[in-house]
C-alpha cells in the first residue's frame, strides 16, 4: 500500500470515530438532561406536598388556640393560606406561595365534630 491509500484509509477511519463519538455523546446528553428534568419534577412536588401539609397544619393549629376560630369550623371554609416558601442568608422571609386549603364535614360514619381539612398545590409553576 502506498502512502495516499494509508493516509486515506486513516482519514476515514476518524471520521467514522468522530460520528461515532458525536451519537453518543449526543445521547449522553438527552440522558442527563431528562433526569434533570425529572429530578427537578420530584424536587417540586416535594416540595408543594410539604406545603400543603403546612397549611393544614397551619389551619389546624389556627383553629386549637382560637376559640372563635373554632365556632367557624362548623361552616365549611375554602382559602388559600400563605405558607412560606423561602428565606434569605439573613433568615427574612423572600418569597410565599398561596395553598389553597379547604375545610368540611366529615362524611358518615364518622362524628360531625371531626373535619376534613385537604391542601393543594400547583407544583407545575415555574418558582
Amino acid at each position: 500500500m502506498d502512502r495516499a491509500v494509508r493516509t486515506g484509509l486513516a482519514m476515514v477511519n476518524m471520521l467514522i470515530f468522530m460520528i461515532v463519538f458525536t451519537i453518543l455523546s449526543g445521547i449522553v446528553m438527552t440522558i442527563a438532561s431528562s433526569s434533570t428534568r425529572s429530578l427537578e419534577s420530584h424536587i417540586r412536588r416535594n416540595k408543594a406536598y410539604f406545603a400543603s401539609e403546612g397549611a393544614i397544619v397551619l389551619v389546624i393549629d389556627g383553629a386549637r388556640r382560637s376559640i372563635s376560630n373554632i365556632t367557624g369550623l362548623a361552616a365549611p371554609l375554602s382559602s388559600n393560606v400563605p405558607i412560606p416558601w423561602s428565606f434569605t442568608t439573613a433568615g427574612t422571609l423572600a418569597a410565599s406561595k398561596n395553598v389553597f386549603v379547604t375545610r368540611a364535614n366529615a362524611t358518615a360514619p364518622m362524628p360531625t365534630t371531626i373535619y376534613r381539612v385537604n391542601g393543594s398545590m400547583n407544583y407545575s409553576q415555574n418558582w
